[in-house]
């Protein structure tokens, strides 16, 4: 069902007319439906409809583009270029004109005197919109990646020394840092439901969970990828993190990203060094509380001048 929709959704931005058919007249617009009906009466006349899960009636005029996924189609009217029905029937009412007919999983009931002016295309699969999947999938790719890159080079310039210092308790302290992130991840979430729980606390629980949570995933990655990073230019002899990693975070971020195209496991592979570099995060913040980073790290300690 939830596959239906997706293909009902790209095949909306891939019918041809389908951008074309936004107007303000009352002869050139768009209608969408979703988990609802849409009737179209004698005296209507509309550009294009899109209904998703659920039934659409045309007794008027469709001067564009009828697509119908996961219902029932009925058309007593006109649809003057395509009808798209993907897992439903459609009923050409008698005295019917439509163009070029489309069906996928889908039946066809045609009355006497209703007419198809163009093709009739029947499947009983899914159109093919793999390839769109994957378009949407690499665009939506360079977005994220773009986000956390410029996220983490902001890190870098506005706490160099601590983004450094905290990649490093990744490899230096691994264990506190897992056990840090066990008790955020694990007790944070739980304070969270208890304080909605009391109702007094709902602001602070959505707080929480829409902007707490998850700033502090987005900066558990640019860590483990600033800590990554490193470790890819140290094989490079690039020598000892600057107090401005730029470069680290830079290479850190495209290959976690580029990681994250092998199936299951770069997924997981990353989602789990977002929740270790979170941990990592916190335990520094826990660190400097008690006073143990007062000091700058000595990778970051200037070189002393010659005498």
């Amino acid at each position: 069902m939830a596959l239906i929709s997706i293909v009902g959704f790209l095949l909306a931005f891939l019918v041809p007319g389908a951008v074309a058919a936004q107007g303000a007249s009352d002869d050139d617009n768009f209608m969408m439906r979703v988990e609802g009906g849409a009737t179209i009466a004698a005296d209507e006349r509309i550009g294009t409809l899109f209904v998703v899960n659920g039934d659409a009636v045309v007794d008027g005029t469709v001067d564009d583009t009828l697509l119908v996924v996961n219902g029932d189609a009925t058309v007593r009217g006109r649809v003057t270029s395509d009808v798209i029905v993907i897992s439903g029937t459609l009923t050409l009412g008698q005295g019917s004109t439509v163009g070029d007919v489309s069906m996928f999983r889908s039946e066809l009931t045609r009355e006497q005197g209703a007419t198809i002016t163009g093709d009739l295309t029947e499947s009983s699969s899914l159109p093919d919109v793999g390839w769109a999947a994957n378009v949407v999938s690499f665009l939506f790719w360079i977005g994220s990646t773009l986000l956390v890159l410029v996220a983490g080079l902001a890190f870098a310039a506005f706490g160099g020394r601590q983004l450094g210092e905290t990649s490093r308790l990744l490899t230096d302290r691994s264990l506190a840092s897992v056990l840090t992130m066990l008790a955020v991840w694990i007790g944070v979430p739980i304070l969270t439901v208890v304080a909605f729980v009391t109702v007094i606390g709902i602001p602070l629980s959505i707080a929480i969970s829409l902007f707490v949570l998850p700033l502090l995933w987005l900066l558990g990655y640019i860590v483990a990828s600033t800590r990554l990073g490193a470790a890819i230019l140290r094989v490079f002899n690039r020598g000892p993190l600057p107090e401005r990693p730029y470069l680290a975070v830079t290479v850190g971020v495209l290959t976690f990203q580029t990681l994250g195209f092998v199936p299951i496991l770069g997924g997981l592979l990353l989602i789990l060094a977002a929740f270790v570099g979170s941990g990592a995060l916190v335990y520094r913040i826990y660190l400097s509380m008690r006073g143990r980073y007062a000091q700058p790290s000595p990778a970051f300690q200037p070189k002393p001048s010659p005498a």
